[in-house]
């Protein structure tokens, strides 16, 4: 895909506020808190707060929820509430510095635009295409990746089992497909952002040529009893380009591979605590947890290399946190782990 067109005013600017504020690390994890609104850093190696990388409210930012590079090397991040306002959408950054660049997704003025409600997983696909998910209208929406400017709308639920019910993550596959991860949960479609869980959590596999979708995957419960609860939430790649995570806000990290199979299950968590998204990095995934009373915040990191997953027998005990940090973690939900090897945004 070109890289977005960046005019020499902005890049001056871009210039300017690259020596005003502080470099993050070279290898680090953003995280984005959804109770406080800001994000903040750690080193990736050692575990070390960095400090807060983008205060709330910078650029309009409110309960950051999905951090990505995009194609011109720029930092996006979905940004909204769970009440309808103007200004939800995507927000750019420079992925160093932190500096507000622009919010991205926007509207012509001759289009109708459509509900926007509490984005959440964002990535741009292989047509250069920014493809977001609108969770509280059970929509996909479609952004022109270099200029931002709505294209339309990709798909949309219509309250059916095995449907688009409360999307979340995006991820594409080698092969071009669009996998979504879906809450389960149906949008009052009457602008009130109202929600009710009627289905069950799942992965659902799209096409972006045609729109056409089928179910990929529905796990089922957390633990496996009929009063269980499974909420997918996180996509990442496997390195081996032929799987992939998926994260359960109950609880659990799943891997699949791209053919369907569910390859290995395990607990992330200790008891009482739900997960966020993920990340991987050097061989490592990174997930932020939190406990739904306190909102208090912690890190796992877990070694891919040596994980012992097992659906056959007891599943192992869910493994301590990395790094519990709850004076700068509070309801994490979005992470992104950045290499030293990143391209110089453009």
């Amino acid at each position: 895909m070109p890289h977005a067109l960046v005019s020499p005013c902005l890049l001056y600017a871009l210039a300017l506020l690259t020596l005003a504020a502080p470099v993050a690390s070279a290898t680090t994890l953003l995280v984005g808190n959804t109770q406080t609104g800001n994000i903040v850093r750690y080193d990736a190696s050692t575990g070390a707060y960095l400090g807060e990388f983008i205060p709330a409210g910078t650029g309009g930012l409110q309960q950051p929820d999905d951090l990505t590079i995009g194609p011109d090397g720029l930092l996006y991040i979905t940004s909204g509430a769970n009440t309808p306002t103007p200004d939800q959408g995507v927000l750019r950054f420079h992925p160093d510095t932190g500096a507000y660049i622009d919010h991205f997704t926007r509207f012509a003025p001759e289009t109708r635009q459509p509900a926007f409600l509490r984005p959440y997983g964002c990535a741009f696909g292989p047509d250069g295409i920014l493809y977001v998910a609108s969770f509280r209208t059970d929509e996909i929406l479609r952004f022109d990746g270099r200029t931002g400017i709505y294209l339309d709308t990709f798909a949309a639920g219509t309250g059916q089992p095995d449907g688009l019910n409360g999307p979340n993550d995006l991820l594409f596959t080698p092969q071009g497909q669009l996998l979504i991860t879906t809450q389960g949960s149906v949008a009052a479609r009457d602008g009130t952002a109202k929600i009710a869980y009627r289905h069950p959590s799942q992965i659902l596999s799209y096409d972006p040529a045609t729109g056409r979708h089928h179910v990929f995957a529905t796990p089922g419960p957390a633990d496996g009893t009929p009063g269980g609860s499974s909420s997918l939430l996180g996509l990442t790649p496997h390195p081996d380009g032929q799987s992939f995570y998926a994260s359960d806000f109950s609880g659990r990290l799943l891997h699949f591979s791209y053919t369907g199979q569910l390859l290995h299950s395990t607990p992330t968590t200790i008891p009482g605590q739900n997960t966020g998204n993920l990340a991987y990095l050097d061989g490592h995934l990174y997930l932020p947890i939190f406990s739904p009373k306190t909102l208090d915040g912690a890190l796992l990191r877990l070694d891919s290399n040596t994980l012992v997953f097992n659906l056959q027998n007891n599943p192992p005990a869910p493994p301590p946190p990395w790094l519990t940090d709850p004076a700068h973690l509070r309801r994490p939900i979005g992470i992104l782990a950045l290499p030293a090897a990143q391209k110089n945004p453009r």
